[in-house]
């Protein structure tokens, strides 16, 4: 049987033993081959054996999954202000404050932004359930908006702090 989990995604899973580098997480497959490593460094938080964990799985440079227990600064269907962190042939990969960036297709661009930019995104799961990068945030940022009724061009306004 195949691991159901895949990289780019966030899953709760449990801690079925501890080890020197880290702890290992159930993969799901009945296979302690396939377990998957929460490094020391990835845990924000002390975990035991038992310990149910909402870990981003992605791959390491081995090609291995991998958990972290830093989890996107954003949530599905939110928007947020991000760098992009690099750009390929295929799209970009911007920092919503996971191990690794998130990609984004450049179907789902409005430009194309360079590395070290930050642009308006919204975190979102693909077909294939995996999380992604959009820059199409009109609606929501429409939806968060406040019309500014006394003001005029030229005017100093102050923002609300609970923006």
């Amino acid at each position: 049987m195949s691991s159901p989990l895949q990289e780019n995604t966030i899953a709760t899973l449990k801690v079925l033993r501890l080890s020197e580098a880290g702890a290992f997480l159930d993969g799901r497959t009945g296979n302690t081959n396939d377990d998957i490593l929460l490094h020391k460094n990835q845990q924000t938080d002390e975990v035991k054996i038992g310990d149910n964990v909402t870990v981003f799985l992605y791959h390491d440079p081995s090609g291995r999954l991998t958990a972290s227990m830093r989890l996107p600064k954003i949530k599905t269907g939110q928007i947020g202000y991000a760098p992009v962190i690099n750009t390929t042939r295929f799209g970009a990969f911007v920092d919503v404050g996971t191990e690794r960036g998130i990609f984004m297709p450049f179907a789902e661009m409005r430009g194309r932004p360079k590395e070290g930019e930050y642009i308006w995104v919204k975190l979102y799961e693909d077909k294939s359930r995996r999380l992604a990068v959009t820059m199409e945030v009109e609606d929501e940022m429409r939806r968060a908006s406040v019309a500014a009724t006394d003001a005029k061009v030229g005017d100093w306004v102050k923002v609300p702090s609970t923006i």
